[in-house]
């Protein structure tokens, strides 16, 4: 576990009996009502429920390479409205991190809500480009 923050919850969730693994995981399958994790060294662990925190990163290094502002874990830093340090580039969803949001929010629910607001933000700042108006706001 790289971060200290990780290794204290750890701690802590041992101290309340929960086993905490770090095993590469080669699969996750369901099993007579519950699941199974199968580890990479062929080890089945059945359960009834399996929460998990995945390290989330960029698919594609295409945001580094236009120079957009990275956090410090690999997510596109945004504005509340999904731009980016990059004028005229937008992100959101699992890849963009707005700011003063501390942590990864990976919801379906929070990705469609953030990509709504990115595309009225990203069409707003087109019309006022076309129509040659300074945004009177500073969005």
């Amino acid at each position: 576990m790289p971060h200290s923050s990780t290794r204290r919850l750890a701690h802590l969730l041992g101290s309340r009996g929960v086993q905490v693994r770090e095993d590469e995981i080669a699969r996750v399958e369901s099993a007579d009502g519950g699941v199974a994790v199968v580890f990479a060294g062929g080890e089945r662990l059945r359960r009834r429920a399996l929460f998990v925190h995945p390290t989330l990163r960029q698919a594609s290094p295409l945001a580094e390479r236009l120079g957009c502002a990275m956090t410090e874990d690999g997510a596109i830093g945004v504005s509340a409205f999904g731009q980016t340090s990059v004028t005229g580039v937008y992100a959101a969803g699992d890849a963009a991190r707005p700011e003063g949001l501390p942590f990864p929010a990976a919801q379906v629910v929070i990705a469609a809500a953030q990509g709504a607001t990115a595309a009225i933000a990203l069409d707003r700042e087109l019309l006022l480009a076309e129509l040659g108006v300074a945004d009177p706001v500073g969005v």
